[in-house]
């Protein structure tokens, strides 16, 4: 969560070409593992009229995903059932753990619970990079977090801000899909992160296997066709 987009980073991530307001499009990847899900929503900021500003201690680009807490469709929520919120590059370039209800937004450190988020805001010099993650299941018992259970729907709102000061309303929101404000996700545990992690094991166990000068019959067979397989994928 660096703000970089590196190379098979977001391999086999869930894909979403998304409508902005005011004609902005972001391209919206997702991975989920068994314990969180990871966010990246890239925008095109590379036209004259476009300028990139990170910096947040003035008017700046920033970036924010609301999670409809009980599905009442409420945008940013209601004081009897606020919404989660992450915002990145907000007020410091990280990701914030946030609640909204009231068209106000709060920490949750504040407010008697915890950050436990994790993201940051970065460019390539024509895009604009926001990444972040959060538990499935949060630990949060104040801080008004939405839980993620694998195989459930849950619907999420996106906006995002272009050279603009904190805490103002003038956000580009996604645009209404079938009369609905709130996008409907299905959280599903693809594992596209842990491939090579698993590839790393079995290489070690191979060089631990072959470090022994006696091996099973048959078994040294196996091991070649073994590393002829993973040299190729």
């Amino acid at each position: 969560m660096d703000g970089k987009i590196t190379s098979n980073e977001w391999a086999g991530a869930e894909f979403h070409r998304i409508e902005m307001t005011g004609g902005i499009e972001l391209n919206f990847s997702i991975i989920y593992t068994t314990t969180m899900v990871y966010y990246l929503a890239v925008i095109d900021h590379s036209r004259e009229v476009d300028t990139i500003q990170l910096n947040p201690t003035g008017p700046h680009d920033y970036f924010g995903l609301e999670f409809d807490n009980n599905n009442d469709e409420a945008i940013m929520g209601t004081a009897r059932s606020p919404d989660d919120t992450i915002i990145v590059n907000y007020e410091e370039n990280t990701a914030a753990d946030m609640f909204m209800h009231s068209y106000k937004a709060f920490y949750d450190i504040n407010n008697g619970g915890i950050d436990n988020t994790q993201g940051r805001a970065g460019s390539d010099g024509k895009r604009l990079i926001f990444e972040f993650s959060k538990p499935l299941q949060s630990t949060d018992s104040a801080g008004h977090d939405f839980n993620l259970v694998n195989g459930q729907k849950y619907q999420i709102m996106l906006a995002f801000w272009d050279n603009a000061p904190t805490g103002t309303a003038s956000a580009f929101i996604n645009t209404r899909v079938d009369n609905n404000q709130f996008l409907t996700l299905t959280v599903g545990a693809t594992q596209s992160n842990t491939s090579g992690e698993i590839i790393a094991t079995l290489m070690i166990l191979i060089s631990l296997l072959l470090s022994y000068p006696v091996v099973t019959f048959g078994m040294s067979s196996s091991i070649e066709k073994l590393k002829q397989y993973l040299s190729k994928n």
